[in-house]
C-alpha cells in the first residue's frame, strides 16, 4: 500500500491533467456518460451562453478559481473528469465526478485533486455534493468523508425548487439580516449539517465571503453570501438562511446559488413558519437569478422536513449528500480513495 506521503507528494504522478479541456469537449463527454441527461439539459439550455462565459472567465484565472482534473486511458477509450471551484477563500467545492466505466480514471482524478489541494498550506478543507443513490460516488466520496471521524462527514439534503414569494411573516418570529455569525448560529450550522461545516463555509472568518468575492471580481464575476436569522420573542435563535450567489452554472444543478435553510425548531408547525419567514426574507437575494426560482437546500432526515417542504411549496429536484472534510483529514482521505479505487480498477487497455 502506498504511504500517505507518496499519495500527496505530486498530483501530476497520477496521470491526470489540469484545466486542459474545453467546455464543449467536457459537455460532450458528460452527455456520453449520461450525466447531462434530458431533464438536466433542458434546465441548462436557456443559460448556455452565460455558463460558457463564466467558464471562460474562471478558466482565465489559471487554477485560482477552477480546477478541472481530467484523465484518459492510453488508447483513449476510457476517461474521467473531476471539477472543483473555489467556494470560499480557503476551501474548494468538489463536484461532477464523471467517468465512462472502471475505477482507474476516477481514482486518478480524485487522488490528483487531493494532492493538489493538500499542496496549498492555506487550505481549510473541501465540500462535495453528490447523489447518494449513485453507489460509486456514495462509496468513494461519502465513504471517504465517513472515514475521517472528526475531520469530516456528511449530511443528507433535499434540494428544492421554491417559487419566489415575499410575504412570509410569522407571528412570534423576528427575521433580520446579520453581518456576523454569532456563537448560536455557528452551533446551529454544526448541528444542522456537520460539526466541520461552519469551518468549511467560513461562517466565522468571512461571513459575507468578501475575500473570495475579490478573487471572482478580478475576472468580472461575483461570489457572495447573505445571512438571515429568525429569533423568537425571547431572542432565541430558531433558524437561519444562508443565501449564496455565484456565477451561474459553476454547478450544473445551480447549487452554487443555493439558499441553505438551517432550523432549530422541533415542532413541524413552528419549523415550517420559521422556514417560510427566512426564505421570504432571503428572496431578494435571488431576484435576478435567471432560472426564476429559489434553490433551497434543507436537511432531509428530520421529523420536520416534510412539513417544511410543503410550507415552502417546494418541488424536490434531487436528494444530495453534502460531504465535508478538513485539510487534516486529507492524508486519510487519499488512503481511502487509493484502497477503494484499487478494488474497482480495471487494467488499462
Amino acid at each position: 500500500m502506498k504511504a500517505e506521503a507518496e499519495l500527496l507528494t505530486d498530483w501530476q504522478a497520477f496521470g491526470a491533467k489540469l484545466n486542459a479541456d474545453s467546455l464543449n469537449s467536457v459537455n460532450a463527454r458528460y452527455s456520453e456518460a449520461g450525466f447531462l441527461y434530458a431533464e438536466k439539459q433542458a434546465r441548462l439550455e436557456p443559460h448556455w451562453t452565460t455558463i460558457a462565459d463564466n467558464w471562460d472567465r474562471t478558466m482565465s484565472a489559471g487554477d485560482d478559481l477552477r480546477r478541472l482534473f481530467s484523465w484518459q486511458s492510453p488508447d483513449g477509450s476510457r476517461w474521467a473528469y473531476l471539477d472543483l471551484w473555489r467556494a470560499t477563500d480557503r476551501s474548494w467545492w468538489v463536484q461532477h465526478l464523471v467517468a465512462n466505466g472502471g475505477g482507474a480514471g476516477s481514482l486518478a482524478t480524485m487522488l490528483a485533486a487531493t494532492a493538489r489541494s493538500f499542496a496549498d498550506p492555506w487550505l481549510v478543507g473541501c465540500e462535495a455534493w453528490f447523489r447518494p443513490a449513485n453507489p460509486f460516488a456514495d462509496r468513494l466520496l461519502g465513504g471517504g468523508a465517513d472515514a475521517l471521524g472528526r475531520d469530516g462527514g456528511r449530511s443528507t439534503q433535499s434540494y428544492l425548487r421554491v417559487p419566489p414569494f415575499d410575504d412570509g411573516r410569522e407571528p412570534g418570529r423576528r427575521v433580520q439580516e446579520v453581518q456576523h455569525a454569532s456563537a448560536d448560529l455557528l452551533r446551529l450550522a454544526a448541528e444542522d449539517r456537520h460539526p466541520t461545516y461552519p469551518t468549511i463555509a467560513a461562517l466565522l472568518d468571512d461571513p459575507q465571503l468578501d475575500a473570495v468575492n475579490s478573487r471572482y471580481q478580478a475576472v468580472g464575476l461575483r461570489r457572495y453570501r447573505r445571512i438571515f436569522t429568525a429569533t423568537d420573542r425571547a431572542g432565541r435563535l430558531r433558524g437561519a438562511a444562508l443565501a449564496y450567489r455565484a456565477p451561474l452554472g459553476l454547478n450544473y444543478s445551480f447549487l452554487e446559488n443555493r439558499c441553505d435553510v438551517l432550523l432549530n425548531d422541533e415542532e413541524p408547525g413552528e419549523a415550517s413558519g420559521t422556514a417560510r419567514a427566512l426564505v421570504a426574507a432571503a428572496a431578494d437575494t435571488h431576484r435576478d437569478f435567471a432560472p426564476g426560482f429559489i434553490p433551497v437546500t434543507l436537511t432531509s432526515d428530520t421529523p420536520t422536513a416534510p412539513s417544511v417542504r410543503a410550507a415552502l411549496d417546494g418541488e424536490l429536484l434531487q436528494t444530495y449528500a453534502q460531504a465535508v472534510w478538513l485539510r487534516a483529514g486529507l492524508p486519510r482521505l487519499a488512503q481511502y480513495f487509493h484502497r477503494a479505487g484499487q478494488r474497482t480498477r480495471r487494467p488499462d487497455p
